[in-house]
């Protein structure tokens, strides 16, 4: 309620930046997400005995970061969610440096810099075309064309996308390289990262629709490869970190056959989805986080540590898909949008690639529930801290499950307004 008091409850425009029930809903999310990660980032100093000041210096890009995310969601102008989304990529690579070394030392990178310049190409041949990049302009120059359907919109379009969602790529493989506690950050920072960047589809909805065919094609294309191809290398990784980050990359692709289906139904099912994923992946990431704070041993956790490992069991059945989580909900009313869209091919490839995350989620279920290892130490008391955010996040994972309606009310209403 406090996001609400914050951006008001009707809706307004301020310069490039709007206030609606979709950027209510969205920035509730992410500042839901900022409180949850506190925990992550409290284990995180623990695990590496980060001093005051690299501790303050993380802590700070990581809120000066969700800020950023906070106005890409609520911006109406595509150079404000440029310059927002740089901004986050920024705090991205400030957060895997744990806050240690010079601000832009290796941030050059290749993994870096290439997602950014197909972002500003498609912004540059979308000026050239439009001669705007306000959303509403746009909607309305695509509109005034001849034909809207050219090789200049198409390709910007195709740009655009293909530099955001490999963005969000780099931060999972990243998240996959580095140790457990580090990679559980940029874990976090990757789930909030998605609920922006979903969240500007979500708005440039409008314009999206004057390219309704090569946007279903492009999302088509996004929602095979992420379930797909995530899920299979998760399920070819062992152990427990690594499967688990691959295959969050699935959800990216069930989040875009929800925006391929297109429709007032399809896109309210995208925003529960993002809604339900972000609260169980971000459950899974302060899970993460305590275990390598304490001693690193996923096998038998259950034994070792029975609260994280109750809690963390709850989120694997929810990010399989398996009743009676969120993750059960969110993913049945996104296939029911799709097929009454009729993209029946989409739904079966995704339903297909899902049975493989099923499996990966069960197997890793299977290890916290074998014998833990002989010289596995008594695992310690978790904080209070992230008890707290476990017990409100399996409570919430709980209640989206078992009584989905006031949730699905919310999301229709938000796209009720904006759509």
């Amino acid at each position: 309620m406090a996001c609400f008091r914050l951006w008001g409850y009707r809706s307004s425009e301020l310069g490039w930046v709007t206030s609606d029930r979709l950027g209510q809903l969205l920035n509730l999310v992410i500042l839901s997400g900022l409180a949850l990660a506190m925990p992550v980032l409290v284990a995180q100093r623990k695990s590496h005995e980060l001093d005051s000041n690299r501790f303050a210096k993380l802590v700070g890009w990581f809120v000066l970061s969700v800020a950023g995310m906070l106005l890409m969601v609520s911006s109406r102008n595509l150079v404000v969610i440029f310059v927002s989304f740089e901004f986050l990529l920024l705090g991205a690579h400030v957060v895997s440096r744990r806050g240690g070394g010079k601000l832009l030392e290796g941030f050059f990178s290749p993994t870096n810099w290439v997602p950014s310049t197909l972002i500003l190409l498609g912004l540059a041949l979308f000026f050239a075309t439009l001669r705007t990049l306000d959303l509403a302009g746009m909607e309305a120059g695509l509109a005034s064309l001849a034909s809207p359907m050219g090789a200049a919109p198409v390709i910007a379009l195709m740009l655009l996308v293909v530099g955001f969602l490999s963005s969000l790529a780099m931060l999972a493989s990243r998240a996959a390289a580095t140790g457990q506690a580090s990679s559980a950050l940029i874990g976090v920072f990757a789930i909030l990262m998605q609920v922006a960047v979903f969240g500007v589809l979500l708005r440039s909805s409008g314009w999206l629709l004057s390219l309704a065919e090569p946007m279903t094609v492009i999302a088509g294309v996004a929602s095979v490869l992420g379930v797909m191809v995530g899920n299979a290398i998760g399920l070819c990784n062992r152990g427990v970190w690594r499967p688990l980050v691959f295959c969050g990359l699935a959800h990216g692709g069930y989040l875009s056959l929800g925006v391929a289906a297109g429709g007032v139904e399809a896109r309210s099912s995208v925003l529960l989805y993002l809604l339900v994923v972000t609260l169980m992946s971000l459950g899974a990431c302060i899970v993460a986080s305590n275990v390598e704070a304490d001693h690193g041993i996923w096998r038998g956790l259950i034994w070792t540590q029975p609260f994280s490992g109750l809690a963390m069991s709850l989120f694997l059945v929810s990010l399989a898909g398996l009743p009676p989580a969120a993750g059960f909900v969110a993913r049945f009313y996104l296939f029911e949008a799709a097929l009454a869209a009729d993209t029946f091919l989409l739904v079966a490839i995704s339903l297909s690639g899902s049975f493989l995350g099923v499996y990966c989620y069960l197997r890793i279920l299977l290890t916290l529930y074998q014998q833990a290892p002989a010289s596995a130490p008594e695992g310690r008391a978790l904080a209070i801290g992230s008890k707290l955010a476990l017990l409100a996040v399996s409570f919430a994972v709980l209640l989206v499950g078992i009584l989905p309606e006031p949730w699905l009310v919310l999301v229709r209403r938000a796209a009720l307004e904006f759509f």
